[in-house]
């Protein structure tokens, strides 16, 4: 089943014109190797990017078009990864950050586990975070955004339902209560802004160990 929860516009734009943040370029990689809509409209919009340079530069569109624009070009970026998944399930864009096979999961409190990957978004960890089946996450929210890329499993929340390649945000705006699906772990992938703000005990207590 296709996600039902997408990136902005913005940062898909941002993605393919190489002008958002190493963090928001990760979730929307990530997100569009699980989700076939978008990697067809990311493929699209790389087209036409590809045709108005070639126009602009004055290369002919057609058979290697593209590789003869980026050869005049000052300064290339570095391949991005396939928008695929890696055999373990990981999105290749996410895989590429993590050294070895095995994931390298830290336990947190009963429940919860994270691997902080080598890369932050603003003062904050990028992390992948593990959840036990059936575990409500307390009422929280946050002081900025929280985006969270299921990679695998699923959770409810006021917002819907949460499932493979589903992007949810949530803002200072959202108090929210994540309910782990019962049947199977749920993994994802977390940029957030700044750690969460507790609403009660509970909350607190996870706010002590976990910086979401």
């Amino acid at each position: 089943m296709s996600p039902s929860h997408h990136p902005p516009e913005e940062w898909v734009l941002a993605y393919v014109a190489g002008s958002g943040t190493e963090a928001l370029d990760l979730l929307v990689a990530a997100h569009a190797t699980l989700c076939p809509s978008c990697r067809a409209h990311i493929a699209d919009l790389e087209e036409a990017a590809a045709h108005s340079l070639a126009e602009d530069a004055g290369v002919p569109v057609g058979s290697g078009a593209l590789d003869a624009l980026l050869a005049q070009l000052d300064v290339q970026d570095a391949p991005r990864e396939p928008l695929a998944p890696h055999p373990d399930g990981l999105p290749m864009p996410v895989r590429r950050y993590l050294a070895d096979d095995a994931l390298p999961w830290r336990f947190l409190i009963p429940g919860i586990q994270q691997v902080e990957l080598p890369i932050v978004h603003g003062d904050m960890p990028v992390r992948l975070l593990h959840l036990a089946p059936g575990l409500k996450v307390p009422e929280h929210t946050h002081a900025g955004l929280e985006r969270t890329l299921v990679l695998s499993g699923g959770y409810d929340d006021q917002a819907g339902t949460f499932e493979r390649g589903d992007l949810g945000v949530r803002d200072a705006s959202t108090v929210h209560v994540q309910r782990i699906h019962a049947d199977a772990p749920c993994v994802a992938l977390v940029v957030a802004d700044a750690p969460l703000v507790p609403e009660g005990l509970l909350s607190t207590m996870l706010s002590w160990f976990v910086r979401a």
